[in-house]
């Protein structure tokens, strides 16, 4: 056990420094694409591929897929399914990175480094999120466990591309003697230009009771997302799901601090 936290220790510790934000990488990638558009085009075809694979549209009704894209397909499973013996799926990020790096090999020097330091950082950050999720998985001898998944979500909107990080965790544990219960808890945070952080976390229950929490760092946010708070519980019950508990709050959540906390033991082990 201590051997397999000192890889991990160590995996953290190499992936960090280089590490950015999907979202981040992709809208940098598209503007260096643009420039080798016209000698180049599959490379501007591989980013566009990606952005439209795994950029996620809030609102429209494409977004459910490319939220399921991003879990399956954006990096976080290669390495276990070609350890179980499956070959990757054509549309798997790590997969198009290889494709990316292979075009761009005749690019010239300086358009060739920029592109190929994009496709190191998304490749560090991806591996951030795989070992971070792993770090954090945990089960007991009385069937308790959690289990985790951490990855980034591209956001586009408005001529941009954002970043949004997200944690799912399913929770069970002892609900009685012979009866375990079940916890969905997802949490996001993304920084917005015109908003500012901000962080939400949603608990859902085996029942289908349904909790969602907002943190606004700005409080003209808080008083935006308070006024979206009716509508955004009735279309919850419009999905199905019990009479919803919504809060919104000024300040960021304390889930964030933790995170914080967690980066900068890895620096301090460097």
């Amino acid at each position: 056990m201590q051997r397999e936290q000192s890889a991990i220790q160590d995996a953290l510790r190499n992936a960090l420094p280089n590490q950015q934000p999907v979202g981040e990488v992709l809208a940098q990638l598209q503007n260096s694409a643009a420039q080798t558009q016209t000698a180049k085009p599959e490379v501007s075809g591989l980013v566009r591929s990606m952005l439209q694979l795994f950029g996620v549209r809030p609102g429209t009704p494409e977004a459910p897929q490319a939220l399921q894209r991003n879990v399956q397909s954006g990096g976080m499973q290669t390495e276990f399914n070609l350890a179980s013996g499956k070959v990757p799926e054509k549309n798997d990020l790590k997969s198009l990175l290889r494709q990316l790096q292979q075009a761009s090999t005749d690019l010239p020097v300086e358009q060739r480094q920029r592109i190929e330091q994009l496709i190191q950082n998304m490749q560090s950050r991806i591996t951030h999120n795989q070992v971070s999720s792993l770090q954090q998985w945990k089960e007991a001898p009385d069937g308790s466990f959690e289990r985790v998944i951490q990855l980034d979500i591209p956001i586009i909107g408005n001529n941009r591309t954002d970043n949004l990080e997200l944690r799912i965790s399913q929770e069970r544990g002892g609900q009685s003697d012979y009866e375990l219960a079940t916890l969905w808890r997802a949490r996001l945070h993304f920084d917005l230009e015109e908003f500012g952080a901000v962080d939400a976390e949603i608990k859902l229950t085996g029942d289908e009771q349904i909790q969602v929490q907002f943190w606004c760092d700005e409080k003209t946010t808080q008083r935006h997302i308070q006024k979206q708070l009716q509508d955004f519980g009735q279309l919850l019950q419009q999905k199905g799901f019990a009479e919803p508990e919504l809060n919104c709050y000024h300040g960021h959540s304390p889930n964030r601090e933790g995170d914080l906390i967690q980066k900068h033991l890895v620096d301090i082990h460097t």
